[in-house]
């Protein structure tokens, strides 16, 4: 990792999208060890960055890019829970593996909550137990412990929920 440990959030401007858009192969690789992910006939990953430019289009989706001093670290891209709610959503959230166990992520994560206070929503899939204990740690230390914890289904995937406010 490099020297400066300054964690920052910035707001990726349309732009800038190939930041997020070259990234997200290596978090759908990181995915696959957790959820069947497409591949091509060859076996290489198979997505459709198109979907990502919501982020860019949709009113109150904030796509962020995650850096440690000038370095991309990673990226979190939030949007509303759904319809009308109030509620914001984690959409996704990536910390490069270089960047990982060095409380990158879980600052990259609180300058999120911060930068859009009110009720949240953050789903993790129940297989991914790095993920899980990634954000029951962060959401103790951001909310004093006052998060709820549900298993539910987000489509056809059996995830966790942690509501909360912040």
């Amino acid at each position: 990792m490099p020297g400066d440990q300054t964690v920052s959030i910035t707001r990726v401007p349309a732009a800038e999208r190939a930041l997020i858009h070259d990234l997200y192969p290596t978090y759908i690789e990181a995915m696959s060890a957790f959820v069947p992910v497409p591949t091509t006939a060859d076996g290489a990953l198979r997505f459709d960055p198109a979907w990502l430019d919501r982020y860019w289009q949709e009113p109150h989706h904030h796509p962020y890019a995650i850096r440690c001093g000038q370095h991309l670290a990673g990226f979190a891209l939030l949007r509303p829970a759904a319809a009308d709610t109030g509620i914001h959503d984690m959409g996704q959230f990536f910390v490069r593996p270089e960047y990982q166990r060095a409380g990158v992520g879980e600052r990259a994560a609180r300058l999120c909550l911060a930068a859009h206070p009110g009720h949240w929503q953050i789903r993790v899939l129940l297989n991914n137990q790095p993920a899980l204990s990634f954000w029951e740690h962060v959401l103790a230390a951001a909310t004093g412990g006052t998060y709820t914890a549900t298993q539910e289904f987000d489509e056809d995937l059996r995830m966790q929920f942690f509501r909360f406010a912040c």
